[in-house]
C-alpha cells in the first residue's frame, strides 16, 4: 500500500526531466523564502541550463553529482 502523503500519483521521468523539477522546487522554496539565502541562491545559478534547455547545468558537476545520487536510489 502507498504511503498516504504520495498522493501525485505514479509518474516516471527521465534523469533530466527529473532534475528540471528538482531544480523548480528548489526555486519555488527560494522564491516563497524571499529569496533570502545566498547559498542556494548560488546552488540555483550552477544548475542553470541554457535557455533552450538542451545543455547541461553550467557547472557539470551538479549533473554528475545528480546522476550518483539517482544511481544511490534503491530500485523498487
Amino acid at each position: 500500500m502507498q504511503d498516504q502523503w504520495a498522493t501525485g500519483g505514479e509518474r516516471t521521468l527521465t534523469a533530466l526531466e527529473a532534475f528540471d523539477a528538482m531544480r523548480c522546487f528548489l526555486d519555488a522554496y527560494w522564491e516563497r523564502g524571499g529569496k533570502q539565502s545566498a547559498d542556494l541562491a548560488i546552488l540555483l545559478g550552477s544548475l542553470n541550463r541554457n535557455r533552450a534547455g538542451r545543455e547541461p547545468p553550467l557547472d557539470i558537476a551538479q549533473w554528475h553529482d545528480w546522476l550518483t545520487a539517482i544511481d544511490a536510489q534503491p530500485r523498487t
